[in-house]
C-alpha cells in the first residue's frame, strides 16, 4: 500500500469553519476535522475511504503510517 492523498492548503480559518484549497478549488469544512494546531498557509493531505470496510482500511493505513515512521520510509 502506498500512502497518497490530495494536497490541500488551509487558506482561511475561523472559530468553526476552515476553508481549504484543492487544485485551485476552495471548499469549506468544519474546523474539527483538522489538526488542532494547524495554521493558515499549511498543507494537509486528504484521504478517502470506502465506508463499507472503513475499519479495516483505517487499521491498514495506521499500520502503514507506523511502518513508515519506524522504518524511515
Amino acid at each position: 500500500m502506498t500512502i497518497k492523498g490530495l494536497e490541500a492548503k488551509i487558506v482561511a480559518k475561523n472559530s468553526k469553519i476552515a476553508e481549504i484549497e484543492i487544485e485551485g478549488q476552495k471548499i469549506k469544512i468544519p474546523k474539527e476535522y483538522l489538526p488542532a494546531n494547524i495554521e493558515v498557509g499549511k498543507v494537509v493531505h486528504l484521504h478517502f475511504m470506502n465506508c463499507e470496510n472503513s475499519t479495516s482500511q483505517e487499521k491498514k493505513l495506521a499500520k502503514e503510517i507506523l511502518n513508515e515512521i519506524l522504518n524511515g520510509k
